[in-house]
């Protein structure tokens, strides 16, 4: 992660601050209403079934979203949104469990929504959410991207 000790130290220190701004790009399922939106509920991840759940037990969590667009597969009336999501926190499967538990679960994700994942496959092979940026201070406060 960082080159020297100096620099790994620091960028530690701005994971654990939340001082490192990370974004993302998903598609998920229905049309989402709202353009922009905060998701902010506490995530509890079980290490041995490796997965997340929404829980009042979980640790304090902040995903933001913003719609980018609409899509509809060709011959097809089922919708799509293409959203770009920062989050401030990084829970485990964080975007994941944050976009299913407001009714919008990721493309592809056979781990919290089995029911489309199978569908999805025939046109998109692999889970859609990728790291799109990641911003922070170096150890001389130089913003670096």
């Amino acid at each position: 992660l960082g080159k020297t000790v100096e620099g790994f130290d620091h960028l530690r220190a701005a994971f654990n601050e939340h001082e490192v701004f990370k974004e993302y790009i998903c598609l998920v399922h229905s049309p989402i209403k709202k353009m922009t939106a905060i998701v902010e509920k506490p995530i509890l991840w079980d290490e041995a079934t490796n997965k997340s759940a929404i829980s009042d037990q979980g640790q304090w969590a902040r995903s933001i979203y913003t719609v980018m667009g609409r899509y509809r597969l060709k011959g097809q009336q089922k919708v799509f949104t293409l959203c770009r999501v920062v989050i401030i926190t990084g829970r485990t499967h964080q975007i994941r469990i944050h976009m299913a538990s407001i009714g919008h679960p990721l493309v592809g994700d056979g781990k919290y929504n089995k029911e489309q994942a199978k569908t999805d496959s025939m046109w998109c092979p692999r889970l859609f959410l990728h790291a799109w940026r990641v911003g922070f201070r170096d150890c001389g406060q130089r913003k670096q991207e």
